[in-house]
């Protein structure tokens, strides 16, 4: 699982940055989207993964994803997604993460950072949801069983 990335994915929203090379002998963190969440030890020495739930996670970062942050958690709440903002300024990690905000999947990979979106886009991208400015892809195996 270290070093591999979903890079692909339709439910990553991508910021445009490079995949990091596949290596699985010398694992290094990345925050790219469709990668595993950079993992930290917190001050009260729990682990960054402890705090991450069955469903999504929002790390608010840093103060510039605030009102985003509220914005998305709105957004979720709108499309019945279960979400969790967990309030990580205090802990230093936007430099780790590389935005002020950064959303994690419930099996622990980046679905998307940045500082702002369209809310109601992002959830629905990370859903798989149809959206007015995109259509859900065919998963491959729906193509096989398709008559």
């Amino acid at each position: 699982m270290l070093g591999s990335h979903y890079g692909n994915s339709p439910i990553i929203a991508a910021d445009g940055t490079a995949a990091p090379p596949t290596q699985h002998t010398e694992f290094e963190p990345c925050a790219r989207p469709g990668c595993l969440a950079p993992h930290a030890w917190l001050d009260d020495g729990s682990s960054l993964y402890d705090h991450f739930g069955l469903g999504y996670t929002l790390l608010l970062l840093a103060e510039a994803g605030e009102f985003a942050a509220r914005a998305i958690a709105d957004a979720a709440r709108a499309a019945r997604v279960p979400l969790k903002v967990f309030d990580l300024r205090a802990a230093g990690l936007a430099q780790l993460y590389e935005a002020p905000l950064a959303l994690i999947r419930p099996d622990q990979h980046v679905a998307w950072r940045g500082a702002g979106a369209d809310a109601a886009e992002l959830i629905d991208t990370v859903r798989g949801a149809e959206t007015k400015t995109k259509t859900r892809r065919t998963a491959p195996w729906e193509t096989l069983t398709a008559k």
